[in-house]
């Protein structure tokens, strides 16, 4: 749980117990731990601003940790006081009033806060297979097929994934055929834990890049300077030699040197060609992918990728951190609430795809208002089991419960999570958008709840004059 890194404090003591209940099991269904754990920390933590007369954002800065608090290790990369400074100011958090029932717009009282998002980021092990093979129904006579039998749950799994091999192999993105969901597939890491981007994706992301070495040595290049582009194989820049590459082609050049010798002698041909003398990129600008991949057997050329968990997962604390802003309105006479807006702001590495992100983030807000003001869990008192088991009375937000949602993509690059330098954001998003809805309610009428879900009922009886 993010509790553990997410403040500093010498003086502090992070524990939680477990108590065995005579219900009807119910556990977390998204981003476990810190959807409801940071829902007590951010409340808590904008309690403690209130008392103290400091703007919720200074006491988070003057409590930002230089490090891992608990564990003593650095942060890999660590955004959160830049999320919430993108975020206020996109939001308008200047002309935040931190005195409660301060403004009165008609029947309403309206309010506005804040809260901190953290998530931890984890690496699962995951392979992918990707093969170039010739395809004469493409416009470049050539596509690549992507196996792994990652699921794509509605997440944009199939179109990240095509997007990174497209992006390595130097191909359309309609020249790229992603299967999944397929158990004979390369396992993956599955959809869960805000993992599968990071995991599954850099299991397609080493298979290409394998795909990429394979093609350099084909060609007489080097992995640093070959590079693939709209279907044609080119030379960029100098590739510098280390001492092994140096004395392998010293090696090579003497055999050949000996060779041609030899053939001179006997008048026999002894050599053959080489990749060198094959593909000569000082006088050829680039040769067709197609032509390359059809000179291999079967016209086709396959690479597995595989990546788990290393030593960067111990060395560093990895997180994704960001910030939720929202504005209430609370009906002054039937305590009926009504999010009026939110903003949040998040830093999850390397962002893939933008649209796909964002559409995350607006998800991981929306379950923020469910858990804010509607969602709850209601057992049978003489037996434990459930009593509101379907959605006419198990309440979640629809589209008329939902505002305007902005969503702003921090820029960040963590070299130490993963060969794409990116972070899981769906999850983050969840963190701390509750609380932020329940300071908000605390600034429009003064009422602190503690009972989550926040109806109306619990703010009726103490509500302002």
């Amino acid at each position: 749980m993010s509790t553990h890194y997410l403040y500093s404090g010498k003086n502090r003591r992070v524990n939680y117990e477990m108590v065995d209940m005579n219900q009807v099991l119910s556990g977390s269904m998204r981003a476990p731990g810190e959807a409801v754990g940071l829902i007590a920390v951010e409340c808590a933590m904008d309690e403690l601003a209130s008392q103290l007369d400091i703007d919720p954002i200074e006491l988070r800065r003057r409590n930002e940790p230089e490090e891992d608090p608990t564990e003593e290790i650095p942060f890999s990369t660590r955004q959160l006081v830049a999320c919430m400074e993108k975020g206020a100011e996109q939001f308008g958090w200047d002309k935040h009033n931190p005195k409660p029932a301060s403004q009165l717009e008609g029947d309403w009282w309206i309010g506005t806060g804040m809260a901190a998002a953290a998530r931890g980021n984890q690496l699962q092990p995951s392979e992918a297979r990707a093969t170039l093979q010739i395809d004469k129904s493409k416009a470049l006579g050539v596509k690549a097929v992507i196996e792994t039998d990652m699921t794509d749950i509605g997440t944009g799994s199939y179109t990240v994934f095509s997007q990174v091999a497209a992006d390595l192999l130097g191909l359309p993105i309609d020249h790229v055929e992603m299967k999944l969901g397929d158990s004979a597939l390369p396992p993956a890491s599955g959809s869960g834990g805000s993992w599968g981007a990071a995991s599954a994706g850099s299991g397609v992301y080493l298979a290409c890049e394998q795909l990429r070495e394979m093609l350099a040595e084909k060609v007489g290049l080097y992995p640093d300077n070959i590079q693939l582009d709209n279907g044609q194989i080119k030379k960029t820049g100098e590739h510098a030699l280390t001492a092994m590459e140096a004395a392998k082609k010293s090696g090579q050049s003497f055999a050949d040197s000996t060779i041609d010798k030899l053939s001179q002698t006997t008048g026999l041909s002894l050599s053959g060609q080489s990749a060198s003398q094959e593909y000569d990129f000082d006088n050829t600008e680039s040769y067709a992918l197609a032509d390359v991949v059809a000179d291999y057997d079967e016209q086709k050329i396959t690479a597995k990728g595989q990546i788990k968990p290393g030593k960067n997962g111990k060395s560093h604390r990895q997180a994704s951190f960001g910030a939720n802003f929202a504005e209430v309105a609370v009906h002054k006479v039937t305590g009926e609430i009504r999010v009026k807006r939110m903003t949040g702001a998040f830093a999850a590495g390397r962002i893939l795809n933008h649209k796909t992100a964002t559409s995350q983030c607006y998800g991981g807000m929306v379950f923020g208002i469910g858990s804010a003001l509607m969602e709850e869990v209601i057992h049978d008192k003489r037996d434990g089991r459930l009593c509101n088991h379907d959605l006419a009375e198990y309440h979640v937000p629809v589209n008329a419960d939902v505002p305007q949602l902005d969503v702003i993509l921090v820029e960040e690059d963590d070299p130490y999570t993963n060969p794409m330098h990116i972070k899981g954001i769906g999850e983050t998003a969840i963190a701390g958008a509750a609380a932020a809805i329940a300071n908000a309610v605390y600034n429009a009428v003064g009422v602190r709840v503690y009972d989550f879900p926040i109806t109306l009922d619990k703010l009726l009886y103490e509500m302002p004059e």
